[in-house]
C-alpha cells in the first residue's frame, strides 16, 4: 500500500514537484533564520569578552602663541609656535553622574628612575661641563675657539679628546664679551649646525664615522618644579645663560659652586634613567590596547594587583638578558628590581620623551637649585616582559618609551608633591578611562550635560561597534526569516495536506470498504507525503545551512575602514571573527526534522478528519 501511495504521488507530478519545491524553500528559510539567530546571539555574548572600549581625553588649546628666538647660523630670528591652554582642568571633572566606568579616568604621571646598573646612553644630546677660556677676546655670536682646562663632566659623545672646541651662544642675539685672560664654567651641549668656515669634525657616533660641523651651545642652569595644582616654582638662584665667569667669590658662600655640583650630580643620572609608568590597567596604554606591544614572557599585571597596588611590574624586552647580544641586564620574570623614583612628569608620556635611546627632555634641578631627591625606593617583582612588533609605531606619546617599566599606579604610596618636574593639561596619550562596551552614546549624552566644551573625548572600541551592529543585523534578520519560514511552512502544509489528502476521500473510502484498517489506511495516505516532505525538508535545511555559512563568512571577513570614522570614535580593528561552530549543523538537522514532524502532524490531522466518516458517507458525498 505504501507503493500505491508513492504511485499516486507520481501520477500528479506537477502538484508533487510544487509541494517539494515550496517545502524545500520553507525549510531553507527556517534553517537560515535559525542559524543566523543562534550565531548572532552567541557571538554578541562572546564579543563582550573579546573587546574593550576605552576613551582618551585631550584638553583643547585656547591659542597658539607666536614665539621667536635668535639663530646665529641664519643670522635672523626663527619663528615657532607654542600652544596655550588657559586653565588646566583636573581629571576630577570626568567624575559625573551617568559615567559608569570599568576603570576610572586616570591622568598618568610617569617617573624618572635612576638604575645605576643599567646603561642607556643617548645619541641625541651630548653634554659637557668644563672650565674653559677663549683663545682670544671675542663675542660668541659665531663659533669661537675655547681652550679646555678642566672637564668636570662629559657624556659618552661630548668631548672627543680635543683640547679645543668651538663654542657659540647660538640662540642669544647679543651675547656678552668673553676674555682670553679669564676662565669660565660652562654647561654645554654639542650640536651640528651650519656655519661658514667651521671645519668638519669626525664625530665617531656609534662607529659610523660621520663628519659634521660640531659646535657647543650653552644650556641654561636653573631649577624649577611644579605644585600638585600645576603652579610653577622657579629657583631664585641659577645661571640662565648656561655659563659664568669663575671669580674669586665663586667658591664662597655667595658663589655657585654648590649649584654646579648639584648639576653634575643630576646629569650623571642621564645615562641611567628609565621611565616608570603608573597605570590602573594595561588596556589604558594605547600600545598594549592596539596590540603594537604585547606580553612576550610571563603574564600581565592582574586587575586585582592594580586595585591593591601590588608592587609588581612589566619590563621591556630591551632590559632582559637571555644570552643574546641584545639583552642588557640579568633581569627576568620572577626576579626583582628596585626602582628609585626621583622626579614625576605630569605633562608628557614616556613614548614622547624616551624615544630610541635615553631621555630627550631632561629635568635637571628643582626649585631649590638641587638635584631632585629620591622620594620612593621600593622593590618590585617582575611578572612579565613586553615587546613591540617590528616597525610598529603609533606616533610619539602613544608608543612605549625606551626601557619603560609599567607598574600599578597605586603601588607608589609615597607623595611626589615635592618632586614634580613637569606639569601640563590632559592629553590623549596620558589620560584615559574604560567603559562598558556599547555605552558610548549614553556616556556622551551625560557628558554634554556637564557643559564643559574644552575637552575632546575620543573612544576606541577595537571595532566592537561595527561588529555589534553587524551581529544585531544578523540576529534581526534571523528572527525575521525564522518566523517567516515557520508561517510559510505551516501555510504550505495546510494547503497541500488538504490538496493531497482531502481530495482523496474516494480512495480512502474504497480502501476502507475493502477491509483495510484505519491505521493501514493512514499509513497508505501518509507514506508518499512524508517521503516528499523528508526529501524537501532536509534538502532545504542543507541549503539553508550553506547559505548561513556564506552569510557569516561575509560578516566575519568584512573589513572596516575606520581611519576617519568620526571625531569621537576610532575603531582600531582587532583580529577577530564571527564563530559558527558545529552547532550550525545541528540546527540544520533539527530544522529539517522539525519540518518533517510538522508535515506528519498536519497531514495526520487531515487524515484523521477523513477517518471519522464511514465509507458509505464518503461514497454519498461523492454522489452528491
Amino acid at each position: 500500500m505504501i507503493r500505491n501511495s508513492l504511485k499516486q504521488m507520481i501520477r500528479t507530478p506537477l502538484r508533487t514537484a510544487l509541494f517539494f519545491l515550496l517545502l524545500f524553500l520553507a525549510a531553507a528559510i527556517v534553517t537560515l533564520g535559525a542559524d543566523l539567530l543562534f550565531t548572532g546571539s552567541r557571538n554578541l555574548r562572546e564579543i563582550e569578552d573579546s573587546f574593550t572600549t576605552i576613551g582618551t581625553v585631550q584638553q583643547r588649546r585656547t591659542a597658539l602663541k607666536e614665539m621667536t628666538r635668535w639663530d646665529a647660523g641664519l643670522q635672523e630670528e626663527e619663528a615657532f609656535q607654542t600652544a596655550e591652554y588657559g586653565e588646566i582642568l583636573p581629571v576630577d571633572v570626568l567624575n559625573f553622574d551617568g559615567a559608569d566606568y570599568i576603570v576610572e579616568p586616570e591622568k598618568r604621571p610617569y617617573y624618572y628612575a635612576n638604575l645605576s646598573d643599567l646603561w642607556i646612553g643617548t645619541l641625541e644630546d651630548h653634554y659637557l661641563i668644563a672650565e674653559v677660556s677663549p683663545a682670544e677676546d671675542c663675542v660668541p655670536d659665531h663659533p669661537v675657539k675655547l681652550i679646555l682646562y678642566d672637564v668636570l663632566y662629559e657624556s659618552e659623545y661630548s668631548f672627543l679628546g680635543e683640547e679645543e672646541i668651538y663654542f657659540c651662544d647660538h640662540y642669544n642675539e647679543n651675547p656678552e664679551m668673553l676674555y682670553a685672560d679669564r676662565h669660565y664654567l660652562m654647561f654645554l651641549k654639542s650640536i651640528s649646525l651650519e656655519h661658514e668656515g667651521l671645519e668638519q669634525k669626525e664625530t665617531g657616533l656609534s662607529g659610523l664615522g660621520m663628519e659634521q660641523q660640531l659646535e657647543y651651545v650653552p644650556v641654561s642652569v636653573e631649577g624649577y618644579q611644579y605644585t600638585k595644582e600645576g603652579e610653577k616654582i622657579t629657583s631664585e638662584d641659577g645661571v640662565p645663560a648656561g655659563y659664568e665667569e669663575i671669580t674669586d667669590d665663586f667658591y664662597g658662600p655667595d658663589g655657585h659652586e654648590e649649584l654646579w655640583q648639584e648639576l653634575i650630580s643630576a646629569i650623571k643620572r642621564y645615562s641611567h634613567v628609565v621611565p616608570v609608568g603608573g597605570t590602573n590597567s594595561t588596556n589604558l596604554l594605547m600600545a598594549f590596547y592596539t596590540g603594537e606591544t604585547y606580553i612576550c614572557q610571563g603574564r600581565d599585571i592582574t586587575q586585582e594587583e592594580y586595585e591593591k597596588g601590588e608592587r609588581v611590574c612589566l619590563i621591556s624586552r630591551d632590559m632582559v638578558s637571555d644570552g643574546d647580544e641584545n639583552g642588557r641586564n640579568d633581569w627576568k620574570v620572577g626576579g626583582e628590581i628596585t626602582l628609585p623614583l626621583y622626579c614625576a612628569n605630569y605633562e608628557s608620556a614616556p613614548g614622547y620623551d624616551f624615544q630610541d635611546l635615553g631621555l630627550s627632555y631632561p629635568v635637571w634641578l628643582n626649585a631649590d637649585g638641587k638635584a631632585f631627591p629620591v622620594f620612593s625606593e621600593q622593590t618590585y617583582r617582575i611578572v612579565g616582559v613586553y615587546d613591540t612588533l617590528p616597525g610598529a609605531s603609533l606616533g610619539a606619546g602613544y608608543s612605549m618609551g625606551f626601557c619603560e617599566i609599567v607598574i600599578p599606579m597605586k603601588s607608589v604610596r609615597e607623595s611626589d608633591a615635592n618632586n614634580i618636574g613637569a606639569y601640563g593639561p590632559m592629553t590623549a596619550y596620558n589620560t584615559s578611562f574604560q567603559i562598558e562596551n556599547g555605552t558610548m552614546d549614553a556616556f556622551l549624552e551625560a557628558w554634554e550635560k556637564q557643559g564643559i566644551d574644552s575637552l575632546d573625548i575620543t573612544f576606541y572600541d577595537g571595532g566592537y561597534s561595527q561588529m555589534r551592529d553587524g551581529l544585531e543585523q544578523m540576529r534581526r534578520m534571523g528572527i525575521l526569516l525564522f518566523l517567516t519560514g515557520i508561517l510559510t511552512a505551516l501555510l504550505i502544509l495546510l494547503f497541500f495536506s488538504r490538496l493531497l489528502v482531502g481530495k482523496q476521500k474516494m480512495r480512502m473510502a474504497v480502501e476502507r470498504a475493502m477491509g483495510v484498517s484505519p491505521a493501514k489506511c493512514k499509513r497508505s495516505m501518509m507514506a508518499g507525503i512524508l517521503a516528499i516532505a523528508l526529501c524537501g525538508s532536509f534538502a532545504g535545511s542543507g541549503m539553508g545551512t550553506g547559505a548561513a555559512f556564506e552569510s557569516v563568512k561575509h560578516l566575519g571577513g568584512e573589513e572596516f575602514d575606520t581611519s576617519y570614522s568620526s571625531s569621537r570614535l576610532r575603531a582600531l580593528q582587532k583580529e577577530t571573527s564571527v564563530n559558527t561552530g558545529w552547532e550550525i549543523w545541528v540546527i540544520g538537522a533539527l530544522s529539517g526534522s522539525a519540518m518533517v514532524l510538522a508535515s506528519y502532524g498536519v497531514t495526520s490531522l487531515e487524515i484523521r478528519k477523513n477517518l471519522r466518516h464511514e465509507p458509505l458517507e464518503l461514497f454519498g458525498e461523492k454522489r452528491d
